[in-house]
């Protein structure tokens, strides 16, 4: 095979080895479901700040295992739905807390997290599929967020970005 790299995943400063564009070690995504699980026991004891921590972590290693495969000719299938899930589970904590302005924030950054990704050149078909549906997955709940707060105009700004990206494709 090839030679093996050092890639950088930030959790507790953990090295990964990386081989020919695949991550060698599986413990990076046991670690990102680690991290959710913990997230999620946190918040059903509501201890909001320990699953807001664990979510960030979460999101943290989702993105670099992201920036890890999103040149290769092959891509894991959860790749961007973890991405996603990260994102879905801070707004949820959001939600639970009633901080809508939070939410609606984290919102809009993964829409627009996704929206730069989806742009860089060189995506293979998989990674542009699996951000179309990341991004379907994220408006479908702006939608409700932002209906239930009046903030027609941000909606009505992102369905634009999305119909200028499938005419684009």
């Amino acid at each position: 095979m090839g030679q093996s790299m050092l890639l950088n995943i930030v959790k507790n400063t953990q090295k990964i080895a990386q081989q020919d564009g695949t991550i060698g070690n599986i413990s990076t995504n046991i670690s990102w479901q680690q991290e959710i699980v913990a997230g999620h026991t946190a918040m059903s004891s509501d201890l909001f700040f320990t699953a807001y921590n664990h979510y960030k972590i979460s999101l943290n290693i989702a993105t670099q295992i992201f920036k890890a495969h999103r040149h290769h000719s092959y891509v894991p299938n959860n790749l961007v739905p973890s991405i996603v899930t990260s994102y879905l589970n801070i707004c949820n904590l959001w939600g639970k807390q009633n901080k809508t302005t939070a939410r609606k924030g984290y919102l809009c950054a993964a829409f627009d997290y996704l929206v730069i990704q989806i742009q860089k050149p060189n995506l293979c078909h998989d990674l542009q599929q699996q951000l179309r549906y990341g991004l379907d997955d994220i408006y479908a709940e702006m939608v409700i967020c932002l209906q239930e707060n009046s903030d027609v105009e941000i909606l009505a700004m992102k369905k634009k970005i999305l119909m200028a990206l499938s005419e684009s494709e």
